[in-house]
């Protein structure tokens, strides 16, 4: 996608994003996504108001890179941190087992997965039974 279509690339991410975390009829957890961890971004309630406040998740570690779409809230981020020209090397959502896509989120934006509504719990980066990257969280 490219940085002409910001309006899409939500869609798209929020559709991705829905179908990869939600436990769907039949969509299960498989197998951890080895060397990869949950982290989330660092936004406020108002900012996650706003789809148009998200970073963009790019191809490449640059600001001149294609744009995959929009950061997901929770992101799948190696581990040990790879982090070039400022940004951070992630797994995109809308990758698959035999196709993982790499995505590159300003490290600035980025904090270890904590959840405000469920403390204690945490979260695992899996393959899907439908071969797609998503999380799982206890």
């Amino acid at each position: 996608m490219s940085k002409g279509f910001p309006f899409l690339s939500a869609v798209l991410t929020f559709a991705i994003f829905g179908v990869s975390v939600a436990q769907a009829v039949g969509v299960q957890a498989v197998a951890p996504i080895e060397g990869y961890a949950c982290m989330q971004l660092a936004r406020d309630a108002a900012h996650l108001m706003d789809p148009a406040s998200a970073p963009p998740m790019l191809a490449a570690p640059s600001p001149d890179a294609p744009t995959l779409g929009i950061a997901p809230y929770v992101v799948i981020a190696r581990v040990p941190a790879r982090v070039v020209n400022g940004y951070a090397e992630t797994l995109w959502l809308g990758s698959t087992r035999d196709h993982p896509v790499t995505g590159w989120v300003s490290a600035g934006v980025l904090l270890p997965f904590r959840s405000a509504t469920a403390p204690g719990s945490s979260c695992a980066p899996t393959w899907m039974s439908n071969g797609r990257a998503g999380v799982l969280t206890r």
